[in-house]
């Protein structure tokens, strides 16, 4: 994976945890999915992607 996409990925885990507000990225599939499997297994995020085509985001929100 790209460390780089990981480290973004848990950086943006960190501020959604902290704030407890969702943070949303208008980011390419294969970066979508590298941060889908990165936080997938987390205790306070999880993330969906909502849209279609080059509108197409990640959101990561506070786990209820």
């Amino acid at each position: 994976m790209n460390e780089k996409i990981v480290k973004k990925a848990r950086e943006m885990e960190e501020q959604v945890k902290m704030k407890g507000e969702q943070v949303e990225l208008n980011i390419p599939a294969k970066e979508r999915k590298i941060i889908h499997l990165t936080l997938r297994d987390s205790e306070f995020v999880e993330t969906v992607s909502e849209g279609e085509g080059e509108y197409r985001r990640i959101i990561i929100r506070p786990k209820m």
